[in-house]
C-alpha cells in the first residue's frame, strides 16, 4: 500500500514536493541486499524495534546514552498510577535491543528523592523526580541528573519548590555510596526556596561534573511571572561542589526567561547551551536560543550579543531548540547546529490553520547564522496534513549530514539533511523515514557501531493511559 506525503520546505516558499512512502512510511532492510540508509535493522529487537512495558506504568523516556561495551542506558521517569509521584528510572539494554537483566531488577532501577524531613506542607507525602540527562563516567559508573519537586498529593499539583537532583549508579545498577548522600545529591541552586531544575550534565576531561539547568532568580507579582536564568554548577567526582567555579561553585546568567534543553562542550572547553528564551504563555515571545560560556562559567562575549543569540524563524510565532550539537569541520573550525520546532500558520493541513513544524538551524562560531545552510542558516520542514511536528534530538554525522528525530502527529519520524540544509534524498524515502504503525516519538538519537543509529523514545502502550519504552535501530 502506498501513501503520499508532501514536504513544504522552506515554509515561506510554499514549494510542495510529493514523495511516496511504503509500508506506513518505513523501509525494512532485506536480507542479502545492501541496506539503504533509513531502513530498519531487523537484527535489532523484533524486526528492528524493541518495546518494553514495565507492569502497565507510564514509562516516559527522556534521554539515553551508550556504554563503551555498546550497551544502551535509557533514563526517564514513571508513575504506577496508584499515586501522584514520579521517580527516576534507569534501564539498560544489550546492543541487540534486549533487556540487560544483570542491571538492577530485571534491567531496571528506580530512585526516589523523597525526604520527609524536608516536607513543605502537611499534605506533602511524596515528590516528583524527573530524570533528564545521563552520562557514563570513564570508570563505567552511570550518573543521572534531573529535578526533584515537592508535590501536594491531595491535589496533584506541584507545591513549594524544586531542586537539582543527581544520582550515581555502579555498573550493576546499585547506588554508588561514595557519591553525595548514599548515591544521591539534592542541590537547592538559588537558595531562594523556588524552582530549580537540571536539564543536562557533562563529564569534563578532568573527571569533574558540570550540571546545567535553570533557576528562578526573581518574580514579577504584577504578571505573576517567575524569571529563570541559566544555572550551572561544577562538582568534583564525589559530588562535592567545586567552589573555584563561578560564585562558590555556581553561576547564574544575567539573562532571564530561559528554558534549557541541553549543553555540549566545544573542543576548546567552552560550554554551549541550547533551548529557548521568553515566556511560553506570552504569545509570540518564545524563540529558539543558544548561549555560550567560557570554561569558568562566565558569558562568552565573542558569541552573539553578550554571549547569547536568539533566533526567530520567518512566518512563525514561537520556536525552541530541543537539542544543540557542535559540528567540527575538517579545517578545525566548528559550527553549532540546533533542531526543534516552531509554531506557524500551515497550508494544506486538513482543516488546521496552525501547528508546529520541524526546524533546524546552523550557526557560525561567533553566533551568526551560517548562510551556507539553506541560504540563511534556517530550515523549516512541514509534512502537509500534519500539524504537530517536533524534533527532539540530532546527530551530526562524520560527513557533516544532520540526522534529526522526533515525531509528526504521533508518528515516529527521522529526517536527514545534507551539509547545505537540503533534504538528503538517499535517506529513507526522499529524506524521511517514518512509521504510522508506531504511535510515539523519538527523544534521543545515538550513533552506534557499523554506521547505525539507535533511536530511543516513548510509544503508546496497551491502552491510552500507559506508555512504553521504544528503541529502534536504523542504517545510516
Amino acid at each position: 500500500m502506498l501513501t503520499t506525503k508532501c514536504i513544504l520546505k522552506p515554509l515561506l516558499q510554499f514549494a510542495l514536493v510529493c514523495t511516496y512512502l511504503s509500508m506506513g512510511g518505513i523501509q525494512i532492510a532485506q536480507a542479502g541486499g545492501t541496506p539503504s540508509p533509513g531502513s530498519l535493522d531487523t537484527t535489532f529487537g523484533i524486526n528492528g524495534i524493541t518495546q518494553t512495558d514495565f507492569n502497565n506504568l507510564q514509562n516516559e523516556v527522556t534521554r539515553a546514552t551508550t556504554q563503551a561495551d555498546g550497551k544502551i542506558v535509557v533514563i526517564g521517569y514513571d508513575n504506577n498510577l496508584s499515586n501522584t509521584a514520579y521517580d527516576f528510572v534507569v534501564v539498560r539494554y544489550h546492543p541487540n535491543g534486549s533487556l540487560d537483566t544483570s542491571f538492577g531488577t530485571n534491567g531496571r532501577v528506580t530512585t526516589d528523592f523523597y525526604d520527609p524531613s524536608m516536607s513543605l506542607s502537611p499534605w506533602n507525602t511524596d515528590v516528583n523526580d524527573y530524570a533528564e540527562s545521563v552520562a557514563i563516567q570513564p570508570d563505567g559508573k552511570i550518573i543521572v541528573a534531573g529535578t526533584t519537586a515537592y508535590q501536594a498529593a491531595a491535589t496533584g499539583y506541584t507545591y513549594g519548590t524544586s531542586d537539582f537532583a543527581l544520582a550515581r549508579y555502579n555498573s550493576n545498577g546499585t547506588l554508588d555510596s561514595t557519591f553525595g548522600n548514599g548515591g544521591k545529591l539534592r542541590i537547592d541552586f538559588a537558595e531562594l526556596g523556588q524552582s530549580d531544575g537540571a536539564a543536562d550534565l557533562l563529564i569534563l576531561p578532568n573527571g569533574q561534573i558540570l550540571v546545567v539547568g535553570t533557576a528562578v532568580n526573581g518574580y514579577d507579582s504584577s504578571s505573576q511571572t517567575s524569571y529563570t536564568s541559566i544555572a550551572m554548577i561544577r562538582l568534583d567526582s564525589d559530588g562535592g561542589i567545586d567552589r573555584s567555579f563561578g560564585n562558590r561553585g555556581k553561576t547564574l546568567s544575567t539573562s532571564n526567561e530561559w528554558q534549557i534543553a541541553n549543553a555540549v562542550l566545544q573542543p576548546d572547553g567552552k560550554i554551549v547551551v541550547g533551548g529557548h528564551y521568553g515566556i511560553s504563555w506570552n504569545y509570540g515571545r518564545t524563540q529558539a536560543a543558544v548561549a555560550r560560556f567560557n570554561a569558568d562559567g562566565s558569558a562568552d562575549s565573542s558569541f552573539g550579543t553578550n554571549g547569547y543569540t536568539i533566533t526567530a524563524y520567518p512566518s512563525t510565532f514561537e520556536s525552541y531548540f530541543a537539542e544543540v550539537a557542535v559540528q567540527v569541520l575538517s579545517d578545525g573550525t566548528f559550527k553549532i547546529v540546533g533542531v526543534g520546532s516552531a509554531w506557524a500558520y500551515l497550508p494544506n493541513t486538513g482543516g488546521f490553520s496552525d501547528g508546529y513544524v520541524f526546524t533546524a538551524a546552523r550557526y557560525n562560531s561567533d553566533g551568526t547564522l551560517d548562510a551556507t545552510f539553506d541560504g540563511d542558516g534556517l530550515v523549516v520542514t512541514n509534512l502537509p496534513r500534519v500539524y504537530q511536528e517536533y524534533f527532539n534530538s540530532l546527530i551530526v554525522q562524520a560527513d557533516g549530514k544532520i540526522l534529526a528525530g522526533g515525531a509528526s502527529t504521533g508518528v515516529i519520524t527521522l529526517i536527514r539533511y545534507n551539509v547545505d540544509g537540503s533534504l538528503d534524498t538517499r535517506f529513507g524515502s526522499k529524506g524521511i523515514a517514518s512509521s504510522s504503525a508506531v504511535t510515539g516519538w523519538f527523544n534521543k538519537l545515538l550513533s552506534v557501531a557499523n554506521n547505525k543509529v539507535v533511536a530511543v523514545g516513548t510509544m503508546q502502550g496497551g491502552s491510552t493511559t500507559y506508555t512504553d519504552h521504544l528503541l529502534t535501530r536504523y542504517f545510516q
